[in-house]
């Protein structure tokens, strides 16, 4: 099973990601001119992983076909374990809109992969729809910060957020 390590934490690629690498010699008989790998909530790294795997997995198959009865044999030994999909995180049904500065966080995007690995979603804007907006500057008189006022969205600072995701 894929795994990858940052300093965030181990994780584990999604079985349901790399499911079609198994039907390679039934996509390549379809004569398709490409595959559209749905990564909305993705990092750019995740997805550049998955990618990865089915462009190896098509480049062996044309090399030998031969070798995709070896992945069909490490797929049947290999147990995937999905519990951990269908749990969901424990930001699982929560969206997050993110503005400012952040102070113990690299950049946006490190805190989105934070919040997308434990279940969550993000946004570029508050709406309805939006459970927090994070920012360092609760009293802010950003557009941001006006919006979540008048929907009665939460404003929370980072520290909040990860004593909220401990």
């Amino acid at each position: 099973m894929p795994v990858d390590d940052d300093k965030n934490g181990t994780y584990i690629f999604s079985s349901k990601d790399l499911c079609l690498i198994k039907e390679i010699p039934e996509i390549m008989e379809m004569e398709l001119d490409s595959l559209k790998i749905e990564g909305r909530l993705k990092t750019e790294y995740y997805l550049a992983t998955v990618i990865n795997a089915y462009r190896t997995a098509i480049d062996d198959y044309f090399e030998n076909p031969e070798n995709v009865k070896k992945v069909e044999q490490l797929l049947e030994v290999l147990e995937l374990d999905e519990s951990f999909e269908e749990a969901g995180g424990r930001l699982q049904g929560k969206t997050f809109v993110i503005t400012g500065s952040l102070n113990h966080f690299d950049n946006r995007d490190a805190c989105k992969a934070e919040i997308l690995r434990l279940g969550g979603k993000t946004a570029g804007s508050v709406s309805s729809r939006t459970s927090y907006l994070i920012n360092n500057d609760i009293n802010s008189n950003s557009s941001k910060n006006k919006k979540a006022k008048e929907l009665n969205v939460p404003i929370i600072t980072e520290e909040q957020f990860l004593e909220m995701i401990k």
